[in-house]
C-alpha cells in the first residue's frame, strides 16, 4: 500500500489554524495517519513557551474500516501571572483503542427497552 502525504500549512500568520501532516491510504482515500500542531496564532493567556502537538493514527479493521488506534495529546507551557511564573508543566495523553467490533448483532431487548427523560423535578414516571 503507498500513502500519499499532505502537508498542511496554514496561509494566514494571524488566524489560529493547524500545520502539519495528513496521511491517506492510496486506494480507498482513507485517513491514517495525523500530525498537527497549532501555528503560532494560537495563544493561551498567561502561558509562555507553548507546545501543543495532537497525533491520530489509524489501523485498518475487517479490511474494510480505518479506525483510530492511537490517539496522542501533549501540551507544554510556563504559567506566568503579575510577575509570579511556575516551572515549565508538561502534560501528555495517550489513548490506545483496540478490539474492535463492527457491525455486530446487537440483541433485541435492548432496542425494546423504554427511555425515558424527564427535564425538570420528576414524579415517578
Amino acid at each position: 500500500m503507498d500513502i500519499y502525504e499532505i502537508s498542511v500549512t496554514p496561509k494566514s500568520r494571524i488566524v489560529p489554524l493547524f500545520l502539519g501532516n495528513i496521511s491517506i491510504a492510496d486506494s480507498s482515500f482513507a485517513v491514517i495517519g495525523i500530525d498537527v500542531k497549532p501555528n503560532d496564532a494560537f495563544h493561551i493567556p498567561f502561558v509562555s513557551g507553548l507546545e501543543v502537538n495532537f497525533n491520530q493514527a489509524y489501523s485498518l479493521y475487517d479490511e474494510k474500516f480505518w479506525m483510530p488506534t492511537n490517539i496522542t495529546m501533549a501540551l507544554g507551557g510556563k504559567i506566568s501571572i503579575a510577575g509570579i511564573s511556575t516551572p515549565k508543566i508538561k502534560l501528555d495523553q495517550t489513548s490506545v483503542i483496540y478490539d474492535y467490533q463492527i457491525n455486530t448483532a446487537i440483541a433485541d431487548s435492548i432496542l425494546k427497552k423504554g427511555v425515558s427523560y424527564c427535564r425538570f423535578a420528576c414524579g415517578s414516571i
